[in-house]
């Protein structure tokens, strides 16, 4: 009787006790495990041969960095390879500090197999009272609802509480395991302080579109208060005067775009903003100054780059970014075309960059790439890169400017759908502006190691290069309505030169527009362009695109 009471007895502590150690994973070919329920969740992966770049077993832990011990040898930090591993049963504790430790009993039979195991984190708990009770509480980045008990992990934590209208406090609290902290946090009013009065630009023009046009201003505040902001020309003059809202929050701001109390625009000169502000609880009132330029020569127009630089998508204009700031764009324009009796649906596809690179305004970088989407037999590339420097700079309603471009361009097909043909091109843009109506004329000198072609089988292949030389000529009209910009250019080749004069089919035009999104500096486009082959023949093309104009 007591050897059949007993043994039952024993199995079954022998059973718990290896539950407790950590309960078995299913065995597969290359091994098996068991694992503690405390000490997080484990995997087993076992790796195909052809797919193993390394045999052994590899110790995987969330997060890594974790201590790695086998028969309570310390063997390294995961994630951990043990590529000289010999076969049999060990006993496996893997550790990281504030998490619980775990351990595990596996059979390592060879090969390549992935153990891979999530710690569980040791946690306390955490409960903070703020006065006011509106206060915001953070902890490490995270944002603690006050009053409710949070979990976070064991050690030492700081808590930062905030309020608009009181003095912001931190407090070093020890978070224990299983332990629930308790916090009081009373925040003391503010006295009024009026701070960091800035712009995100110094020098603008009113004449540019959107956001583009109005420089915006910003301020901090430590509590409720009102105030006001005038605008002085150099003289101490007012030109204009605006109330601004109650406080409720730190950050504040308005903005101005560069016009008078009348609403005209001002001319080109520095100007100052006054900014006077005071607190509700004290009357404190205080006042700071911030120094801004208008500048009519700093244009911010949102331009195509179709033709390898800036401008129209037929023809460069002499504009010229200003440094630091930057376009960039993605635009698809599609086109049907006959091919060997068939019709054939080609898709350009191309991404922009377009960015000042002189602090004198007087150089831009223009680059371009993307695919002709289309052709059956390959996916041809393009590119081209553009540096354009101004000679006359645009100023004031009435103005001219002038200016050079290089481009250096490349085409994985022979024909010429965007005159932007291999090679290297030298353009001289000029246009003359008369309020918001400009005429463009970009004539231009290339050179390319293979002549541009359109007979059948020819497009995608190129023989022995032999430089040829011809010319752009490019033009165009454009209509700037602040936030819609509207636009008409054409391009003409010219025979290579060794053969005459005479202008070389296709003859382009294309007719696009350009739209500020409100409140947004992104442009949506449209396009619309039109190739003349012959007297006979002529293609269309259309598409659109987005961009960003900062």
């Amino acid at each position: 009787m007591i050897q059949r009471t007993v043994l039952p007895a024993l199995a079954a502590l022998l059973i718990a006790g290896c539950l407790s150690s950590g309960g078995r994973l299913d065995r597969d070919a290359s091994g098996s495990a068991s694992m503690p329920p405390s000490g997080g969740s484990a995997r087993v992966i076992t790796v195909e041969p052809a797919a193993a770049a390394r045999p052994g077993l590899k110790v995987v832990s969330d997060p890594d960095s974790a201590r790695v011990y086998l028969n309570d040898r310390f063997v390294g930090e995961t994630p951990l390879l043990l590529s000289d591993l010999e076969k049999g049963r060990y006993r496996l504790v893997i550790e990281k500090r504030g998490y619980y430790p775990f351990e595990a009993v596996i059979d390592y039979t060879g090969g390549a197999v992935v153990y891979e195991v999530d710690l569980r984190l040791i946690t306390g708990y955490l409960k903070v009272q703020t006065y006011p009770p509106e206060a915001q509480v953070t902890v490490d980045g995270k944002t603690l609802a006050p009053s409710q008990v949070e979990e976070l992990p064991v050690g030492t934590q700081v808590v930062h509480v905030r309020a608009f209208g009181y003095e912001e406090r931190s407090f070093t609290v020890q978070i224990t395991e299983k332990t629930l902290t308790a916090l009081t946090a009373v925040l003391e009013e503010a006295p009024f302080r009026l701070e960091n009065l800035r712009a995100n630009r110094t020098v603008f023009n009113p004449r540019n579109p959107g956001l583009l046009g109005k420089v915006r201003i910003r301020f901090r505040v430590s509590t409720h208060g009102g105030g006001s902001f005038t605008v002085l020309d150099d003289s101490g003059t007012p030109l204009l005067r605006r109330e601004l809202a109650r406080f409720r929050t730190w950050e504040q701001g308005f903005d101005w775009n560069g016009r008078s109390e009348s609403g005209a625009v001002l001319p080109d000169g520095s100007y100052t903003v006054r900014l006077e502000a005071s607190g509700e609880r004290d009357g404190r009132t205080v006042v700071l100054e911030l120094g801004l330029r208008i500048d009519s020569s700093r244009i911010l127009a949102y331009r195509s780059l179709r033709s390898g630089g800036s401008g129209l998508m037929y023809a460069p204009s002499p504009e010229i970014l200003p440094l630091g700031n930057l376009q960039v764009s993605t635009h698809l324009l599609g086109r049907i075309e006959p091919v060997e009796g068939d019709l054939a649906f080609r898709v350009p596809w191309s991404f922009a960059l377009r960015l000042g690179a002189s602090p004198a305004g007087r150089l831009e970088l223009d680059l371009q790439g993307g695919a002709m989407l289309g052709y059956a037999e390959a996916v041809p590339a393009f590119a081209s890169a553009a540096l354009k420097t101004c000679l006359h700079r645009r100023t004031g309603e009435t103005a001219f400017s002038a200016g050079l471009s290089a481009r250096l361009a490349y085409q994985g097909a022979r024909t010429d759908a965007l005159a932007n043909f291999t090679g290297f091109g030298l353009a001289a843009p000029a246009m003359a502006t008369l309020g918001r109506v400009s005429l463009l004329a970009a004539p231009e000198l290339a050179i390319s190691p293979w002549s541009v072609s359109y007979e059948p089988g020819s497009e995608l292949s190129f023989p022995d290069p032999v430089f040829t030389a011809f010319a752009y000529l490019r033009g165009g009209l454009i209509l700037d309505l602040n936030p819609l910009t509207l636009a008409l250019s054409a391009s003409a080749r010219t025979l290579p030169f060794g053969r005459g004069f005479g202008f070389d089919l296709p003859v382009q035009c294309a007719l696009e527009a350009h739209w500020m999104l409100p409140g947004t500096q992104l442009f949506l486009s449209l396009e619309a362009a039109g190739q003349l082959r012959s007297l006979s023949s002529c293609t269309f093309m259309a598409g659109g695109g987005l961009g960003l104009l900062n």
